[in-house]
């Protein structure tokens, strides 16, 4: 069995993808607020990775 489909089984896909991108763009925020780029840098890759590959989680 698949760990995705292990946590699908307790929680929905959506919102598992929707708690986790609000968690990349609350570290964001605190990475503007502390001005740390590696921080930034870092968050804008996680968000591009979620949303180019949502369509597999949702």
């Amino acid at each position: 069995m698949k760990m995705t489909e292990i946590i699908n089984q307790f929680f929905a896909a959506k919102v598992i993808f929707i708690v986790v991108s609000l968690c990349v763009v609350g570290l964001f925020i605190t990475g503007v607020v502390y001005g740390d780029v590696t921080i930034i840098a870092g968050t804008v890759l996680a968000l591009v990775a979620l949303y180019k590959y949502r369509r597999q989680w949702i």
